[in-house]
């Protein structure tokens, strides 16, 4: 995606502690000792005397607000418990991994390193590119990496907004003069080093034609996804004189790192009620089945956030482009063949597979989990960020999965 599907965790302050001044949270492990005199503290406390305390530094995957802070009325009086968990009802392996909901509704990202808005943008440019000075800048997008600017209807120039982002654009500018593909895909035409007391550098690409694709309509798939087997066909065979390792801790075809993920958002989405009536553990057991198909044999090149939203379709519905390439690497291809199992229907997969060529059965089970993965993180990512055309293109993912496993 144009923005990262790692969530990070919410920094929320300290609520006070009832009927007293004492202390931060206990830590794990440890407990104060509650008052002596008088009814045993254990028995006497109610519901009210239960509040959630985040540990020191706050929210983690590794401290929930799972972790319930029993608080006495007594300063420094408290004792750490855990919220105690319904009877499993489901014996599947999947479903003893399966934890109540306990998780915020919606998790706030963090801030970026560095805020870019149009004067700034057009400051940097004209700085770094003479010619472009001037030059109409308005803004064209901003996700969690990269912040978009249009200079002067022509050039979409990219300032990454946050340190980690620099990886991607880095890969960017060494890997796509390389690439030769069927459809068109960005060529960056302008680099600038950081300057002006911008941190990072940044770069300029042609604009391409076309708009980005969202659900698209079953009687419009079969050529597109025809285009898109053939593309991917290409990508898949290139061989690029660039390193293709992929970005430190941000592999997303590491399958039991995405399992991990999938479960924390999936127990955020429950608790929100954004589950359509479909159940987080039952999401999940099909998730888990499905990773547990044999592991590729071969790396190649993948593009490796393969989503709607990075496809550029024209008036016809037909394939014009493909974008936003900063996960480039050398991995596993089903993480690009999820496309066909969450955005086409059977017929138009058929014609998808046909144009891109043989694929084995490991591989297709790979890409129904990663189709599974994408609808999770979608959905979970565009309520985030009130992006409803995200929410959309997850739900569709899931609905469509969903039907088919059962089916199966």
């Amino acid at each position: 995606m144009s923005a990262t599907t790692a969530m990070p965790a919410t920094q929320a302050p300290a609520p006070a502690f009832l009927g007293g001044s004492g202390g931060g949270a206990v830590p794990r492990g440890r407990s104060a000792r509650p008052p002596t005199s008088g009814t045993s503290s254990r028995s006497s406390m109610t519901a009210s005397s239960c509040i959630v305390a985040p540990p020191p530094g706050g929210f983690s995957r590794r401290f929930p607000p799972s972790l319930m802070v029993s608080a006495y009325q007594k300063r420094g009086g408290a004792t750490l418990t855990r919220a105690p968990r319904p009877r499993r009802t489901v014996r599947t392996a999947a479903a003893r991994c399966w934890r109540p909901p306990c998780y915020p509704w919606v998790v706030p990202l963090p801030a970026a390193d560095v805020e870019i808005d149009a004067a700034r943008a057009a400051a940097l440019v004209g700085d770094a590119f003479p010619a472009l000075v001037g030059a109409p800048v308005r803004p064209f997008g901003s996700g969690y990496d990269n912040a978009a600017f249009l200079v002067d209807e022509t050039w979409v120039f990219r300032f990454p907004r946050r340190r980690a982002a620099v990886f991607f654009l880095e890969r960017e500018l060494a890997a796509l003069p390389r690439l030769s593909l069927p459809v068109a895909i960005p060529a960056p035409r302008h680099v600038s080093r950081p300057r002006l007391g911008f941190p990072f550098p940044f770069a300029g690409y042609r604009v391409l034609p076309g708009r980005p694709a969202g659900v698209v309509p079953e009687d419009a798939q079969p050529p597109l996804a025809a285009q898109l087997g053939e593309a991917l066909r290409a990508l898949h065979a290139a061989r690029l004189d660039v390193d293709g390792t992929p970005a430190p801790d941000l592999d997303k075809t590491d399958r039991p790192r995405a399992l991990r993920r999938l479960r924390l958002r999936l127990r955020r989405m429950e608790r929100g009620g954004r589950l359509g009536g479909w159940s987080g553990a039952e999401i999940f057991e099909l998730a888990s089945a499905l990773a547990a198909a044999e592991d590729a044999s071969d790396a190649c090149w993948v593009h490796g956030d393969l989503y709607p939203k990075h496809l550029l379709l024209d008036d016809a519905e037909r394939l014009s482009g493909i974008i936003d390439w900063g996960d480039l690497r050398r991995g596993d291809r089903a993480i690009d063949l999820a496309i066909a199992y969450g955005l086409f229907a059977p017929p138009a997969r058929a014609r998808f597979f046909e144009a891109l060529g043989g694929v084995d059965e490991a591989t297709h089970r790979r890409a129904r989990f990663f189709a599974v993965w994408y609808g999770v993180v979608l959905s979970d990512f565009g309520v985030s960020e009130g992006m409803d055309d995200l929410v959309e293109i997850g739900q569709a993912y899931l609905a469509r999965r969903l039907a088919e496993e059962r089916s199966r």
